[in-house]
């Protein structure tokens, strides 16, 4: 682990101290996957974190509220229905939002 990603792990820990820090950590593995495959690009971790800091945290912050239930987004009381917010394998508007559009590869 890089010394940048150490750092950006403590940043993200005082900002969630009640989250465990390995928890953290898988989280942020997450985030970094589904940010390089939604942007179809090879970068390093360190560079992500360097250029898309942002969006790191929106993504860990929504895997986190997605740990604790708290990714719904309807409660109906008759009945009883929950409908939950998007699927936990993409990733979000809002994290969409601060990423450039993704790269596209030509083959050949």
């Amino acid at each position: 682990m890089t010394k940048t990603i150490k750092q950006f792990l403590e940043e993200i820990q005082n900002n969630y101290p009640r989250v465990n820090s390995k928890k953290l950590e898988l989280y942020l593995n997450i985030a970094l996957v589904k940010i390089k495959n939604y942007l179809n690009t090879d970068m390093t971790d360190t560079s992500l974190i360097s250029n898309y800091r942002t969006a790191i945290i929106v993504a860990i912050d929504n895997e986190i509220n997605l740990a604790d239930k708290k990714n719904i987004s309807m409660i109906k009381e008759g009945n009883i229905s929950i409908t939950y917010k998007e699927n936990s394998s993409k990733l979000s508007s809002e994290v969409k939002a601060l990423l450039p559009r993704p790269f596209i590869k030509l083959m050949g």
